[in-house]
């Protein structure tokens, strides 16, 4: 379950799920758009895909002082919500978090996948990678300064001519 993706001068966020079998996704109960609808690896390693609004995802989520995301987890569903610094619940920064508060979800897994038998433990991974297979493939076509006819060239020269860009990249939980 990828809650939080993206790549280079991307500003919505890519909420991503990888799973075995029958798993699929429908534009339904939620606020982002499905953009791949089979979850399952049976038809390859893309997943489906909610993307999220404007702003959930780099320079412009970070311009908001970034946000929080919440995942709730059951057998029956999964539902990812994502708010923006200023729009937190209350019931969150009280630590106390209370879903029946956050409204309609940015993404849905429900009605057409047995999440109990799709989804299995996990582990928290936070990855910061320059110019992999993703962000390196279209870094030409995503605004960033093309240097080479190779967009992965282009992404390796743009941070290795320029670390200062990239002294603020972490993680705060």
């Amino acid at each position: 379950i990828d809650i939080i993706e993206g790549v280079n001068l991307q500003d919505y966020n890519e909420i991503v799920m990888h799973t075995a079998g029958t798993c699929s996704l429908t534009d339904t109960d939620m606020t982002g758009s499905v953009n791949a609808t089979w979850c399952g690896e049976d038809i390859g390693t893309i997943g489906c895909k909610v993307e999220g609004q404007e702003g959930s995802y780099g320079t412009s989520f970070n311009k908001q002082n970034g946000g929080v995301y919440s995942l709730q987890w059951t057998d029956d569903f999964l539902k990812i919500w994502y708010f923006p610094r200023s729009s937190i619940p209350a019931s969150i920064t009280s630590g106390n978090p209370d879903v029946t508060e956050f409204g309609t979800p940015m993404a849905v897994v429900q009605e057409s996948c047995d999440v109990a038998n799709s989804f299995k433990a996990q582990s928290f991974v936070f990855d910061v990678t320059f110019c992999g297979d993703w962000a390196g493939g279209v870094f030409g076509d995503s605004g960033c300064p093309v240097t080479d006819s190779d967009s992965f060239q282009s992404c390796h020269n743009y941070v290795a001519n320029n670390p200062a860009q990239f002294k603020e990249t972490y993680w705060e939980i």
